[in-house]
């Protein structure tokens, strides 16, 4: 339908590894990706494609008398995602870190609410942070926040 933002897995490009085992030689160059050449014996390559181009790249493979097998590659959970955005300073609500030195800190863990491992690790992880790392020790010393 017209105006839909919806993407699907045929229109949406995504990493694809590709395996490819056999004596005859060819050469493959999908559009917007690097020629890749397989001489024989045993290739491994990776294409940045729709599922429909990956679908036509096995179907060539396979025209040559190889065998081929590919998969998309993972992606990021939701949960890496949000890790990721959190990183960024990009967190859904709008939350911003309670000092600039938070992200340099030992005790930062973007995962938490207050930003603060800290104030929100538990408390035989604190102690052995304390007891293992002068970085912790002297980030807790140095912290211009000190929520905990």
């Amino acid at each position: 339908m017209f105006g839909d933002n919806v993407q699907n897995e045929y229109d949406t490009h995504s990493l694809w590894t590709f395996k490819v085992i056999g004596e005859y030689s060819f050469a493959l160059r999908p559009q917007g990706n690097p020629t890749h050449y397989h001489m024989g014996g045993l290739s491994v390559f990776n294409f940045m494609l729709t599922k429909e181009q990956a679908e036509l790249i096995e179907a060539q493979v396979l025209a040559t008398g190889c065998r081929v097998e590919f998969w998309q590659v993972e992606t990021q959970t939701v949960e890496q995602h949000a890790e990721r955005l959190a990183l960024l300073g990009l967190t859904e609500d709008g939350a911003v870190y309670p000092s600039t030195k938070c992200n340099n800190c030992y005790w930062f863990d973007p995962m938490m609410a207050s930003f603060c491992g800290r104030e929100a690790w538990p408390e035989e992880t604190i102690e052995q942070s304390l007891l293992s790392y002068d970085f912790a020790r002297k980030d807790e010393v140095d912290c211009p926040v000190q929520v905990w």
